[in-house]
């Protein structure tokens, strides 16, 4: 196991601010951890099994993803204070397709601005994904797309849409659990997608503003 206790700062990386291993097992903690990338992801935990955990997590990326998770088997962040800010990439990533993740993920704040993919990308998870703030302005392929699993997901940022080719927000194939937005969602045509779940609930409160010239699916 591996812990680091004081503050961790990178800061232009010429790879990945920090990468775990692809194939090894491990636990890793790190305290606090200030990543400024550009290029290269913030965080890429690959496709080896372990736990992660993350107290304060501070990233701001250009280009790419900032934070990656890649069945791992549980990556936890616990400090709510943590933020996310991706520019031109990915901002939250978290792929369980093989393993399951059953952490605890909260941030302050998660922000993605002009993706090429996705804004915030959740596939196939359980536990917790709790993101308090932020905003997702123009992803390509989606804002807020969450796929599979059964993970207890709260997203109370603000959606902005006006990529004619993607969804603000897209919950398909799910299994369990409560997807909540509380958030303004703003899209042009896209619209908001909800499809072949079967026992999830899916909840917008009532300051949620929806505009689009779409329709809005629950199927």
């Amino acid at each position: 196991d591996v812990v680091v206790q004081n503050a961790v700062t990178i800061t232009n990386p010429t790879t990945h601010g920090l990468t775990t291993s692809t194939s090894g097992s491990g636990d890793y903690t790190f305290d606090e951890l200030h990543i400024t990338s550009t290029g290269f992801k913030g965080v890429h935990l690959g496709y080896g099994t372990g736990t992660k955990t993350f107290g304060l997590v501070d990233i701001n990326t250009t280009n790419e993803t900032a934070f990656f998770a890649g069945d791992a088997s549980q990556v936890d962040v616990t400090d709510g204070a943590s933020t996310i800010v991706a520019t031109g990439g990915q901002a939250l990533a978290l792929q369980a397709s093989d393993l399951t993740h059953t952490g605890t993920v909260t941030f302050a704040s998660v922000t993605s601005t002009n993706s090429p993919t996705r804004g915030i990308y959740l596939d196939d998870i359980d536990g917790t994904v709790t993101i308090n703030g932020g905003t997702i302005t123009d992803a390509t392929s989606g804002g807020l797309v969450v796929t599979g699993g059964s993970a207890d997901v709260t997203y109370a940022g603000a959606i902005n849409q006006n990529n004619t080719a993607a969804r603000s927000v897209q919950i398909v194939n799910r299994t369990g659990g409560t997807v909540h937005l509380s958030g303004n969602v703003s899209d042009t045509d896209g619209g908001i997608y909800i499809a072949d779940n079967t026992t999830t609930t899916v909840a917008r409160t009532a300051s949620t503003a929806k505009k689009s010239t779409s329709t809005v699916c629950r199927t």
